[in-house]
């Protein structure tokens, strides 16, 4: 079944919505702890270097999103676009080791559908989608009716197409000697 979900690009004073759509991505953090393994990542949470609610967040982007879901991608109340989960599985993505500051290496592959946008802008003139939200997290399931909607008729207008490319790999860092 698919399910809908919503992704925050950033806060008041870091955002990245056009990282997201100029690369059909979507991605959070923390990801300084490296690939998601539930083994791994549990004791980060009884050690408190991680909360529960984050851990839950990463675990669901990693194992829970599946291809064809929908997303709804979040600047602050409004949804500034809509994707479609790619078929490409959950990867950590050093690329994203350094987004203004933060460490957002958990990432899939969403097809950003552009060509929705001035209707969707056209729906929330009035309202945002996500206006009645106190604190919402950085990312969830998307379950209020209120917000979807507004909005499920243009989960049928998506549109398939190849994905853009991801930014160039980050190069090794130099050695000592190289760096002398």
């Amino acid at each position: 079944m698919i399910q809908v979900w919503q992704i925050a690009s950033g806060d008041g004073h870091r955002k990245y919505t056009n990282l997201f759509l100029e690369h059909d991505v979507m991605f959070i953090g923390p990801g300084k702890y490296g690939q998601y393994n539930e083994e791994f990542y549990r004791p980060l949470v009884n050690r408190k270097l991680l909360s529960a609610q984050r851990l839950g967040m990463i675990r669901s982007i990693a194992t829970k999103v599946r291809p064809g879901d929908i997303v709804l991608l979040r600047d602050a109340y409004r949804v500034a676009s809509i994707g479609v989960v790619e078929k490409t599985e959950y990867e950590h993505d050093n690329t994203f080791d350094d987004v203004f500051g933060w460490d957002l290496q958990h990432t899939r592959r969403v097809i950003w559908q552009i060509h929705l946008e001035e209707e969707l802008a056209n729906i929330q003139k009035e309202k945002p989608l996500f206006w009645r939200a106190k604190q919402i997290p950085t990312f969830t399931k998307v379950k209020d009716d209120a917000i979807l909607e507004p909005v499920k008729h243009l989960f049928e207008k998506t549109a398939n197409r190849p994905l853009k490319p991801m930014p160039a790999k980050l190069p090794k860092p130099l050695s000592l000697e190289k760096l002398g």
